[in-house]
């Protein structure tokens, strides 16, 4: 079986629309909306950027050069998001999958749904902003889905108590 070389998400996020596959999945899209802001440090050689997500958590990563000659502080920018963007994709893996975990035995007992820690609020909106994209509806702002996202927690918490 012949082997990809370079993983292009825009042609594999199209394939998987083009096959139909419509269960529960992270998408590209999930991924960019749950980024709040992305900071940047660099020293000599190492380009090092922190991605702080709508939770408050953060992701790093890095980009360095051996010869301070080929160092380029926008180059090391890009290269070092991609990398921190990309370890985001295990986070919201876990994170769906634990869902769908919740979702399976909340069919049981429906207040466990409610008691647990709150993490399905980003998948619930991601599915929002899904929906919405699909009907023409302009996509609010991240800052805006964070702060709706903390008080639905802040509701869900209180109704578990």
């Amino acid at each position: 079986m012949e082997q990809p070389t370079k993983y292009d998400e825009a042609a594999c996020e199209a394939e998987i629309i083009a096959k139909g596959k419509t269960s529960p999945r992270v998408t590209p899209d999930q991924i960019d909306a749950i980024i709040v802001t992305a900071d940047y440090f660099q020293l000599r050689t190492l380009t090092i950027c922190v991605i702080t997500l709508w939770n408050g958590f953060t992701v790093t990563g890095e980009s360095a050069c051996a010869s301070p000659d080929n160092y380029d502080a926008e180059i090391g920018k890009k290269l070092a998001f991609a990398q921190a963007r990309e370890k985001i994709w295990a986070l919201e893996g876990y994170r769906l999958k634990s869902l769908l975990a919740h979702e399976d035995e909340s069919t049981a007992d429906p207040n466990k749904a409610v008691k647990s820690d709150g993490a399905w609020v980003s998948i619930g909106i991601a599915r929002l902003l899904e929906r919405a994209k699909k009907a023409g509806v302009a996509e609010p702002k991240r800052q805006d889905l964070f702060h709706a996202a903390q008080a639905l927690c802040v509701a869900i918490a209180k109704v578990g108590e």
